[in-house]
C-alpha cells in the first residue's frame, strides 16, 4: 500500500500525482493486490471549492474499487456547500486511470437538501469524460432521477421528477417570495436539462405537466386554483443573448387577476411564443394565444424591460364570441362605468401597432355587433363598422354603420357615419342623418381634438319635424300634438362643460323657444350644473293646456326665463315672466279647470269656483294672462298683472262671463310651491 499526502496542490499538479500513481499500480498488476490512497488538503478550480479529500484505489487483477471522501465542496449555484460527502465505486472493470462502475454509491451528510443517499452509475475516462446517473435525490418530498455528462470543461444536467411538491422547494420558496405571492403549491412531473461550460449555463430545456398548481399573493389580487395542464420551455445562450420558446397549455383550474376572472375548464388556453432575450430587450418572435372561439391573439415586438414599454410590434386581437369576452374579461374591467353591465353579442377584430416606444396605429373591425345595457339606458343593434387610427401621418377613413338604438325610452334609427381619425383629431366627413319619430335628426359637423386637460368636442345638431305625440307616447308622458324641430348653431365640449355658442332654437306648440347663454359644468358628476336664459314667443296654450289636460286656455303666450340655474337637474335659482303674447290672434278663453289649477297656485286654495254660482260655466273670457315666480334656493316670490287692491292678478278678466284670478301670497317657500304643483294631477298621472 502507498500512501501520498498533499497540503494543497491546483489541479494540475493533482493529476499529474494520479499519473504517477497509475504508472505504480500498472506496474504492480502481477503482482499482490495493490491499494492507492490520496489525501488533499485543498482543491480549487473554477469556482468550485473542496476540502478535506482522501481517495482510495485498491486494484485486484483487472478490476478496481474506488472510494471518495470529502469534507466540504462548494459549487456555484448551490446556496449551501455540501459537507461529509462519500462516493464508493466498487468492481470497476475499465483499465485505470478509467473508471466504469453501475452499482456505486453517494452519500451527502449536510447539504442544500439535507442528508442523501443515491444510487451512482459512472462512467470515467480521460478521453471521453465524465457520465454519470443517479437516482433517489430526495427533493421537495419526490425522488429525483437523472444524469451529468461532462467532457473538456462542457456539461450536462438533467433530472426527472415524477411528483415533485412545488410547496417543498426552497429555490421555488425564495422565488415566490420575490414574485409577491403567500402561497404556492401544486405537483409537478417531468423532464428539465441544463448545459454549460465551466459555470456558465448555455442552454436550458423544461418539459413537465402540473396539477393542483394554486398560488396567491397577500393583497389578494392574483390567485389560481387546482390548475392543470403542462409547459415545455427551451433557451439557448449564443453569444450574449438568449433564445427561446415556450408553450404552456392550461386546461383546467381557475385563474384570478385583478380583476379578471377566468375559468380554465370552460376556456382552455394555449400559449405559444419564440423570441431573443439580450438585456434590457426582450425581443418576440411569435406569440400566440388560443382561446378558441373566445379569444386568439398572435403578436410579435420588441420590449425594452428597463422602461417596461413595448419599443415596436404589432399585435392581432380577434373574438367571435363577444358576450363571452365581455363577461370574462371586459365587465370586471369596466365596473362603475356605464358599461359595467351589457348584454353584448358579437364578433370584432382589434389591431394594434406599435413603434419608437408609443403605440402608432388602431385598426378595429366589427362584423356585426348588438349590445343593450341592462338597465334599459341605451342599446344598438346591428352594428357594423371599420374603424382606423393614425398617430402620425394620414389615416384611412373610419365607417360605422347602426341599424338602430334607444336611449332609454327613445327610440333611434339606423346611422350611417363616416370620419377621420389621425393623432389627436378626428372628425366627420359627412353629415349624419338619423331617422327619428318620423322626422330626424341631423348632425350636420362634429370634431375632436384630444388634448392634455381631456377630448374638446366641438359640434352642432339640427332636429327636424319630429312627431310629439309618437315621441311623448314612448316616453310615457301625457299624448302631445304637433311636431318639434329645433337648431343647435354650435357646441362645445371640454373639460366637463358643455357650451351652446349661439342660440339653441325649438320650434313646438305652433311657436318657439331660445336657449340663449347655455351651459352644462360638472358632466358625469352626480351634481351637474346647467345655467341659461330662455325666452318664449306666441306658444298656443290650447295645444300646451290641452296636451297636460291643465284645462284648457286658449291664446298665446310669450315668457322669459332669465338666470336659470339646475343643480343635479333641480332649480336652484331663476327670474321666470309669463304671458299673452301682445297683437294675440286666437280667441282669449279659459276653462273652469284651468282657472282651479291657477287659483291653487296662487293662493294655495281650490273649490272656491266649485262652491259659487260660476260652477255653472265650463269657461270664461279673459283679457291677459300673466305669472311671474323668482326663486332662490328655498325661497319663491309670485307675482302677475298689479291690482288695486294690493294683490295681483294671474288671470285678468273680460267680456261675459268674466272671471278674475287674484294672488294675494307674494311670497312661499319653494317645496311649498312644488307641492302645489305636485297636487295638480295631469290625465291621472300626478306632476313630479
Amino acid at each position: 500500500m502507498w500512501r501520498l499526502f498533499l497540503n494543497k496542490t491546483c489541479v494540475s499538479g493533482w493529476l499529474w500525482l494520479i499519473l504517477g500513481a497509475s504508472l505504480l499500480v500498472s506496474l504492480a498488476r502481477a503482482a499482490d493486490p495493490v491499494t492507492l490512497e490520496l489525501h488533499i488538503a485543498d482543491l480549487e478550480r473554477e469556482g468550485v471549492h473542496a476540502e478535506g479529500i482522501a481517495v482510495s484505489l485498491s486494484h485486484f487483477g483487472d478490476r478496481q474499487d474506488v472510494t471518495l471522501h470529502v469534507d466540504r465542496l462548494e459549487i456555484p449555484g448551490l446556496a449551501r456547500p455540501l459537507k461529509g460527502i462519500d462516493f464508493v465505486c466498487p468492481d470497476s472493470r475499465r483499465p485505470w486511470p478509467g473508471l466504469a462502475c453501475e452499482a456505486g454509491r453517494l452519500e451527502v451528510a449536510k447539504g442544500p437538501w439535507g442528508a442523501q443517499h443515491l444510487g451512482v452509475d459512472l462512467d470515467w475516462a480521460p478521453a471521453s469524460g465524465l457520465r454519470l446517473a443517479f437516482s433517489g435525490l430526495r427533493y421537495a418530498g419526490d425522488r429525483l432521477r437523472g444524469s451529468f455528462d461532462w467532457n473538456e470543461g462542457h456539461w450536462r444536467l438533467a433530472a426527472r421528477a415524477r411528483r415533485l411538491a412545488l410547496a417543498k422547494s426552497r429555490e421555488l420558496r425564495a422565488l415566490r417570495q420575490d414574485a409577491g405571492l403567500d402561497t404556492l403549491a401544486g405537483r409537478f412531473s417531468g423532464r428539465v436539462e441544463l448545459r454549460g461550460s465551466g459555470g456558465q449555463l448555455q442552454a436550458v430545456s423544461l418539459n413537465a405537466g402540473f396539477n393542483g398548481l394554486a398560488y396567491a399573493d397577500k393583497a389578494g389580487e392574483q390567485a389560481a386554483e387546482k390548475l392543470g395542464g403542462r409547459i415545455r420551455i427551451s433557451g439557448l445562450r449564443g453569444d450574449s443573448r438568449w433564445r427561446g420558446s415556450v408553450d404552456l397549455r392550461l386546461e383546467s383550474g381557475e385563474v384570478y387577476s385583478d380583476p379578471v376572472f377566468v375559468d380554465i375548464a370552460r376556456q382552455p388556453l394555449h400559449l405559444t411564443a419564440e423570441g431573443f432575450w439580450k438585456k434590457p430587450e426582450l425581443r418576440i418572435d411569435r406569440l400566440s394565444l388560443d382561446g378558441g372561439r373566445l379569444l386568439r391573439v398572435k403578436a410579435d415586438g420588441r420590449i425594452d424591460t428597463a422602461k417596461q414599454a413595448i419599443s415596436r410590434g404589432q399585435a392581432r386581437i380577434d373574438s367571435d364570441e363577444l358576450g363571452g369576452l365581455y363577461r370574462q374579461v371586459l365587465q370586471p374591467l369596466l365596473v362603475e362605468t356605464r358599461f359595467d353591465d351589457l348584454d353584448i353579442e358579437g364578433d370584432a377584430g382589434l389591431h394594434l401597432q406599435w413603434k419608437r416606444g408609443a403605440l402608432a396605429a388602431i385598426d378595429v373591425a366589427i362584423d356585426r355587433l348588438d349590445l343593450d345595457h341592462r338597465d334599459g339606458s341605451f342599446g344598438a343593434n346591428g352594428l357594423q363598422a371599420q374603424l382606423f387610427w393614425r398617430r402620425k401621418g394620414k389615416s384611412p377613413d373610419s365607417r360605422i354603420q347602426i341599424e338602430g338604438g334607444h336611449l332609454g325610452r327613445i327610440n333611434l334609427g339606423g346611422l350611417s357615419a363616416r370620419f377621420n381619425a389621425a393623432g389627436r383629431y378626428a372628425y366627420l366627413l359627412a353629415p349624419v342623418r338619423i331617422p327619428f319619430y318620423q322626422g330626424e335628426i341631423r348632425i350636420p359637423e362634429l370634431s375632436w381634438v384630444q388634448t392634455a386637460q381631456g377630448p374638446d368636442v366641438g359640434f352642432s345638431t339640427d332636429i327636424a319635424r319630429v312627431s310629439l305625440e309618437a315621441l311623448s307616447t314612448d316616453l310615457g308622458w301625457p299624448r302631445m300634438r304637433g311636431r318639434i324641430a329645433s337648431r343647435m348653431p354650435r357646441a362645445r365640449y371640454r373639460q366637463g362643460s358643455l357650451v351652446v355658442d349661439g342660440d339653441l332654437s325649438v320650434d313646438a306648440f305652433d311657436g318657439r323657444l331660445w336657449a340663449r347663454n347655455l351651459r352644462l359644468d360638472e358632466l358625469g358628476s352626480a351634481a351637474p350644473v346647467l345655467e341659461a336664459d330662455m325666452e318664449l314667443r306666441r306658444l298656443d296654450l290650447s295645444q300646451l293646456t290641452q296636451t297636460f289636460s291643465f284645462g284648457e286656455i286658449q291664446g298665446r303666450l310669450d315668457g322669459e326665463v332669465k338666470g336659470l340655474q339646475l343643480v343635479a337637474w333641480q332649480p336652484n335659482r331663476f327670474d321666470a315672466r309669463f304671458h299673452s303674447s301682445p297683437d294675440d290672434d286666437l280667441r282669449h278663453r279659459i276653462s273652469q279647470r284651468a282657472v282651479e289649477n291657477l287659483t291653487e297656485l296662487g293662493s294655495g286654495v281650490s273649490g272656491a269656483l266649485s262652491a259659487s254660482f260660476l260652477r255653472f260655466f265650463e269657461e270664461f273670457s279673459y283679457d291677459r294672462i300673466e305669472l311671474r315666480i323668482r326663486q332662490q334656493g328655498n325661497r319663491a316670490w309670485i307675482d302677475g298683472i298689479p291690482a288695486a287692491d294690493g294683490g295681483y292678478y294671474l288671470v285678468k278678466g273680460a267680456g261675459i262671463p268674466r272671471i278674475d284670478v287674484i294672488g294675494r301670497n307674494r311670497e312661499v317657500a319653494w317645496s311649498d310651491l312644488l307641492a302645489r304643483l305636485k297636487s295638480i294631477r295631469i290625465k291621472g298621472v300626478q306632476v313630479k
